[in-house]
This record gives structure tokens, C-alpha cells and sequence, in this order.
């Protein structure tokens, strides 16, 4: 299992780049300073099909 930390994950190029990592099977642990928008970004990143 890999393992990712992403820094500003919940918008802009953070937020992409846990998407990728995600399609590429990483599990993806978003850090961010907004509570409720790195629990947006996390609805969204596990609402593709694929990813839980």
C-alpha cells in the first residue's frame, strides 16, 4: 500500500494532485486549513466510481 501526503489538498493543484494519486491506487491524506472544504474535496475525490 502507498501511502501520499498532500499539503493544500482541498483546491487548485493540490486538490488535483490527490486525484491523481488516488487513480493511481495511493491512499491520499489531504492536509488543509478549511475543515469543511477538505471535507468537500474528500466527498468529491471518493464519489468516483473505484474509490472508497
Amino acid at each position: 500500500m502507498k501511502i501520499a501526503i498532500v499539503t493544500g489538498g482541498n483546491k487548485g493543484m493540490g486538490k488535483a494532485t490527490a486525484a491523481a494519486l488516488a487513480d493511481h491506487g495511493f491512499h491520499v491524506v489531504i492536509a488543509c486549513r478549511n475543515q469543511f472544504r477538505g471535507e468537500a474535496t474528500l466527498a468529491d475525490l471518493i464519489s468516483k466510481p473505484g474509490r472508497s
